[in-house]
């Protein structure tokens, strides 16, 4: 539904830098900005903020990687059993 996902992009999160998942997301996405997309795979990988999901954790490791995140490379190896 649409008023969920505007309630959790309004939900306030522990990451510095950002105050909502929404800010996170609109840097990850839009902005290409690699820290934010390791964060986002951080918040799925552990099920915070969001639901659990590793398929979706290792999207935004690998994304994170591509952009030149270095723990993001290894994270995203780590999860797919490399």
């Amino acid at each position: 539904m649409l008023s969920e996902r505007l309630a959790k992009a309004n939900q306030t999160i522990d990451v510095e830098g950002y105050e909502t998942f929404g800010d996170l997301v609109d840097d990850a996405s839009r902005n290409g900005d690699a820290a934010a997309r390791f964060h986002l795979g951080e918040l799925y990988r552990d099920g915070n903020v969001v639901k659990k999901c590793i398929e979706e954790a290792i999207y935004w490791f690998d994304l994170a990687a591509q952009a030149g995140h270095q723990s993001a490379l290894a994270e995203g190896e780590r999860l797919k059993g490399i």
